[in-house]
């Protein structure tokens, strides 16, 4: 069964429609349209549903030991912390959502600096910073460099929660800068520490499975 709806459209689109009638299907083309929103709705609100871990939970879930790993987790920590926030501190960040889709390295840096997602996860309780003077080369040995990936992964989340819908990014195509180097080890009771270092740079690199 086939029901008939009206549609409002402005004056020059219409005249452009127009020129294009007879070659393009119009009903089909607003059907499909309407279809993916709808299905992007749903595919957000099964996602609200699913999602109820704590920030800290995700985060001692572990899974950092590839760049990969890090965007998939900062991805899953960044919309939990939009879903949980209060609305007021996350509206700030939907300035941003032009920027981030045409991937406007000046906004992408700014929505970075805003956030300083590093506080930021201090603040909500998910760890604790540890300053050290030490070199990179005097790290743990179970010493994980925390990339960009992982901010990347967290902005990504954000923006998803903001837009109801997914995109991508590629991580590693646009450069941030953070006023420290972090590692994220393990210490003897198997609880996650990161550590920040003021020291030399590091190599951001690493393994990848």
């Amino acid at each position: 069964m086939v029901k008939k709806v009206t549609l409002s459209v402005p004056d020059e689109l219409f005249k452009e429609m127009q020129k294009w009638r007879k070659v393009l299907n119009f009903s089909r083309i607003f059907q499909e349209a309407v279809s993916n929103e709808v299905q992007k709705k749903e595919l957000f609100k099964t996602k609200l549903k699913e999602q109820d871990k704590t920030l800290k939970e995700i985060f001692e879930k572990g899974g950092f030991e590839t760049s990969q790993e890090q965007y998939t987790k900062g991805k899953e920590l960044g919309f939990v912390y939009a879903k949980t926030a209060p609305y007021s501190e996350i509206k700030a960040y939907e300035e941003y959502i032009e920027g981030w889709d045409s991937k406007d390295s000046g906004q992408v840096k700014q929505f970075h600096d805003d956030l300083n997602i590093m506080s930021l996860l201090e603040r909500k309780g998910v760890w604790k910073l540890e300053e050290s003077r030490a070199s990179s080369e005097k790290w743990p040995k179970n010493a994980i460099p925390l990339t960009h990936s992982f901010d990347y992964g967290f902005m990504e989340g954000i923006m998803d929660f903001l837009k109801q819908e997914c995109t991508n990014v590629e991580v590693d195509k646009l450069i941030l800068e953070r006023d420290k180097k972090m590692a994220l080890v393990r210490d003897e009771g198997k609880r996650h520490r990161i550590l920040s270092f003021y020291t030399e740079e590091i190599d951001s690199k690493i393994k990848r499975k």
